[in-house]
């Protein structure tokens, strides 16, 4: 189904987006206050002419863009909520988020309670759950391998790479990797890499087999 992205053209989405060849449309404004957001969406969704017009919650997207789309006559506007800060149903709020759209999807049972109970119609809230494609993380990439990537030499442990003088009395723990401490090492390895490259990258390395994983917080 054709779509059309609209975001900030100065932001990791954008960048992504367009590396991955999607329809973006980057667009300069400064937030929840900014009224030329107001003014550009209804310009490109008088333009585009979309069959609906999907807003997400917060920076003044839900409420300018749900302004922009009232403005040009477009009946179909859905919002989707994804923070479960309090919200008011006050004035600009009941109209722009309870009033404008036909639903408002939250992502989580958590963030359609805060809806609910801020008064906004129930009526229209649907919960949708943010889903991660599983085969994401299928990966052929061996132990070796992603030691490999991360720079880490045969019989260190994490301890070893992020304190060089730790002692040989930790040699025991040589085989458990806590990839959490390694990203910050794996974003400068791949710091030329695209978003996209960088987090598939970090995928593969999660589903390394045998690549054991060990909490460090109650480690003396």
């Amino acid at each position: 189904m054709p779509a059309l992205l609209v975001c900030p053209d100065n932001g990791e989405l954008y960048r992504a987006a367009t590396g991955e060849g999607l329809d973006v449309q980057g667009v300069r404004y400064g937030g929840d206050h900014d009224l030329r957001l107001l003014l550009t969406l209804s310009r490109i969704i008088r333009s585009a002419k979309p069959d609906i017009v999907h807003l997400h919650s917060r920076r003044g997207a839900d409420i300018l863009g749900a302004l922009a789309a009232k403005w040009v006559g477009h009946p179909n506007v859905i919002i989707t909520r994804r923070v479960d800060n309090p919200i008011s149903a006050g004035m600009l709020n009941g109209f722009c988020i309870g009033k404008i759209p036909k639903a408002i999807v939250c992502v989580s049972d958590g963030i359609s309670s805060v809806m609910k109970e801020a008064g906004f119609p129930s009526e229209k809230i649907a919960v949708i759950h943010s889903a991660v494609d599983a085969s994401a993380y299928d990966s052929t990439l061996s132990k070796w391998e992603a030691r490999k990537i991360l720079r880490v030499l045969p019989g260190q442990s994490h301890r070893h790479v992020m304190n060089p003088s730790t002692s040989a009395r930790n040699s025991s723990d040589a085989e458990a990797i806590s990839l959490l401490f390694f990203i910050p090492t794996l974003l400068v390895v791949l710091r030329r890499n695209r978003f996209i490259t960088i987090w598939r990258t970090i995928a593969r390395l999660l589903a390394a087999k045998p690549l054991r994983v060990r909490d460090w917080s109650s480690a003396s």
